[in-house]
């Protein structure tokens, strides 16, 4: 199994595990890289990118997807942290996004979540200290360690 499999697996348990008493959920769909997830209420699609390397087109595709819900699943590194940071200001830019930041194998907890715009205009800007403090709830993992996970 590759890392962005694995990330798409743990994605879809999280999301029905959350929705166990709501039942709210009536559709999940894997298509490609994205997890299309039918509620009651609203569709969202989740971009699952686990890695730095394809953040930048993760943001191209949001900023130009139809979805009024939109979700980018990453792995808690260091390097998609940083990523995050450095394109800021597009994703505040971007309305109804949610990003997951997930470490499964994590002794902590397993996810930390951030709405860009949200968090943006609580903090007034100030946001490198709140994220950063996000970051360590969550234990940080490296592209080396998921794969050698996932393969075995």
């Amino acid at each position: 199994m590759d890392a962005r499999k694995y990330l798409v697996q743990w994605l879809i348990r999280y999301l029905q595990n959350r929705d166990l008493m709501l039942k709210r959920i009536k559709k999940i769909e894997e298509q490609g890289e994205q997890v299309i997830v039918e509620q009651t209420d609203k569709t969202t699609c989740y971009y699952i990118e686990p890695f730095s390397s394809e953040f930048i087109e993760s943001i191209q595709k949001l900023e130009s997807d139809e979805f009024s819900n939109k979700a980018l699943v990453v792995y808690n590194t260091k390097e998609n942290f940083k990523e995050l940071l450095k394109h800021w200001d597009r994703l505040i830019e971007i309305k109804n996004l949610i990003i997951f930041f997930a470490n499964p194998f994590s002794r902590l907890d397993k996810k930390w979540m951030v709405f860009p715009k949200t968090h943006h205009m609580i903090s007034g800007g100030e946001i490198k200290e709140g994220l950063n403090s996000l970051f360590l709830t969550v234990e940080e993992t490296t592209i080396k360690e998921i794969e050698k996970i996932v393969s075995d």
